[in-house]
């Protein structure tokens, strides 16, 4: 039970967890837990999330495999609830659906229909996309907790060497961020990766190993990435 567990995680890590822009491509995944293997391909749909399609890409969950690209068939205009149902001009793809106008909470964004109050490639309006590491809440883009914005960049004053305790906060060369004070070494349990202090069973940017970044919405979980549960989507009924 628990290598099937792991093997789902690994298909979904290809694409990220939960909603994801239309039209992503495998090679662009992100970094990999290197003991998944690569029995990737030819996957199918399964209680992971994970959809085959056409292209046996794996996608993460909510997403669908058409051809060599991972796309959101609730609201891809070419792929509109299938893969390569096209929605005529004029119309667009809401949830799945061609229709003639989106439905109620959701914005026209070209043929698309997207909810932009919580949509990372759009959020509070059209192809208003989040930085690195911010996720849309209430149609702003805000950063994981724990984390500060500085500049247009999260980044965690516990750690950060460049930003340590408070944005602009530089640790002097040789010396680590530890708990958001400048140290001279790490405390128990953390691990000095280019001067910033971190935990790397717990750390999403530094998961197993320093620089081993996990991909959006995945958590870091006894040193490997892994997909928090996500609700299901139904497409073809409005």
């Amino acid at each position: 039970m628990r290598s099937k567990a792991l093997l789902i995680a690994y298909f979904l890590l290809a694409a990220g967890c939960g909603r994801s822009i239309v039209g992503y491509h495998a090679d662009a995944a992100a970094p990999m837990d290197s003991s998944g293997g690569d029995g990737a391909a030819g996957a199918g749909a399964d209680d992971g999330g994970v959809a085959g399609g056409e292209g046996g890409v794996p996608c993460g969950a909510g997403l669908l495999s058409c051809g060599n690209a991972c796309v959101d068939p609730g609201q891809d205009p070419a792929n509109c609830g299938a893969c390569g149902t096209a929605c005529a001009a004029g119309q667009v793809c809401d949830v799945g659906v061609c229709a003639a106008t989106c439905s109620t909470g959701l914005s026209k964004c070209g043929q698309s229909c997207v909810d932009v109050m919580s949509d990372g490639g759009s959020c509070g309006a059209c192809g208003r996309a989040c930085g690195m590491g911010q996720t849309c809440s209430a149609g702003a883009c805000v950063c994981p907790a724990g984390q500060i914005t500085c500049g247009t960049a999260c980044v965690d004053p516990a750690s950060d060497p460049a930003n340590c305790g408070a944005c602009g906060k530089a640790c002097a060369t040789g010396q680590v961020c530890n708990a958001g004070v400048c140290a001279a070494s790490c405390g128990a349990g953390l691990t000095s990766c280019s001067g910033a202090c971190q935990d790397l069973a717990s750390d999403a940017m530094s998961c197993g190993a320093c620089g081993k970044a996990c991909g959006p919405g995945v958590l870091c979980v006894a040193s490997h990435c892994v997909c928090v549960d996500l609700p299901r989507r139904r497409y073809g009924n409005r």
